[in-house]
């Protein structure tokens, strides 16, 4: 929504708002990447005891159950709405109702006042000990939201706060009630890590920890998002506060600054050795970065990819030589099942085959392969050369 906004932001000298957020658009949403789930969707789940697994994967919104010819069960996805907008945004196409809700958004954003929350909360805490401290407040916010009687009072905190339609609030009450009214720590995991985040910010601004910047309420946004990633990175002070008391032990968090000078470090040693010889370096880097034992991005990919051996690109296709037959069998398989119906079966991690998900490559996006080149300067003749045989086999199997 804050790339959404920039379509209203005043202008730069020499750079009008639409080329600021076609550029954002282009950096932010490139060949494979994936926009999760919106955060109010999750806490909706997890309220109505879907799985909202918090371990660092992205969550994509739908997915269509198919079942292949040889019987294995996966999910197909879509494009989202937000990724065919942000497609659209990435060659400049914006319509007027965009332009539209661009400057409404930035309006309603210029007049939060968050020094209102101090005042209609204070009455509420007024009975608290000075709290003086980051870790004393996460520590109070603790002991506040696992009151046992307070539970019920939470939940309809949560349902409030965040305008859950009536409908759903009633099912979300009537599964609490049969659970017996356990703690939401445990009875929607995610609802409840959301809410601790609220709460953390509420009690922040009452004691003076947190500013009452306007903005603050937007990037507290970012927060709801980080279960479902294992890097989280940005030269926000807000979130350079915040994040450490949310992160888990298996996620790393990066000073946007850092992250933004080793990229282009990189960048600029990829352009001075991937050209010089593009083979040497693919065959022995791969998608990975070179060995520093300086470099941030370097230092990420050992801490997160505990089996990524510097200096050495994977190719199964050599040391297993069926292997790449039996990919290809699989995927044609899989890609049988993607254009058939939908099938109603009963899903979860454990009995899934495959997960197929559609999306749109520019021939400006990196190439899929991962060779870090652009797609039309890699395999795009040979995608365009493979789609006119699968066309023409369809021609001929339809006559």
């Amino acid at each position: 929504m804050e790339i959404w906004g920039d379509l209203s932001k005043p202008a730069k000298p020499g750079v009008i708002s639409k080329d600021r957020v076609q550029n954002l658009a282009q950096k932010t949403h490139r060949g494979q990447s994936a926009i999760n789930a919106h955060f109010f969707h999750c806490i909706i789940a997890s309220l109505l005891g879907g799985k909202v697994p918090m371990e660092g994967r992205i969550l994509l919104p739908g997915g269509n159950p198919r079942i292949t010819e040889l019987g294995k069960k996966g999910v197909v996805f879509e494009e989202s709405p937000e990724e065919k907008q942000l497609n659209r945004w990435k060659l400049g196409d914006f319509n007027s109702e965009e332009q539209t809700i661009a400057k409404q958004w930035r309006a309603a954003s210029n007049v939060i006042d968050l020094g209102a929350i101090p005042k209609n909360f204070a009455k509420m805490f007024k009975s608290l000990t000075n709290i003086d401290s980051f870790a004393a407040l996460n520590s109070y916010v603790n002991n506040y939201l696992a009151h046992p009687t307070s539970q019920t009072d939470f939940l309809l905190e949560l349902i409030e706060g965040y305008k859950i339609p009536q409908m759903i609030a009633s099912k979300i009450f009537l599964r609490y009630e049969r659970a017996n009214k356990p703690l939401l720590n445990t009875f929607a995991p995610y609802a409840y890590y959301c809410l601790h985040i609220k709460t953390f910010f509420v009690l922040g601004l009452i004691y003076n920890l947190i500013s009452t910047r306007g903005t603050n309420i937007i990037d507290l946004e970012y927060l709801y998002y980080l279960p479902f990633c294992m890097a989280f990175s940005s030269s926000d002070k807000f979130h350079q506060i915040l994040v450490p008391y949310y992160i888990r032990d298996d996620q790393r968090f990066v000073p946007g600054m850092d992250l933004k000078a080793d990229l282009t470090h990189l960048a600029q040693e990829w352009d001075v050795n991937f050209h010089k010889d593009m083979k040497a370096w693919d065959a022995k880097y791969g998608s990975g970065p070179p060995e520093n034992a300086n470099s941030v991005v370097c230092k990420l990919w050992r801490e997160l990819f505990p089996k990524w051996i510097p200096g050495k690109k994977s190719d199964f296709s050599q040391s297993e030589p069926g292997k790449v037959k039996k990919l290809n069998e699989q995927m044609d398989e899989f890609d049988k099942a993607t254009a058939s119906q939908d099938t109603d079966f009963l899903s979860d991690d454990s009995n899934i085959d495959f997960i197929v998900r559609k999306y749109s490559v520019s021939i400006d996006d990196p190439c899929p392969c991962g060779s870090g080149k652009k797609l039309k300067d890699c395999h795009l003749s040979e995608i365009r050369e493979s789609e006119k045989k699968t066309k023409s086999k369809k021609e001929i199997d339809e006559k």
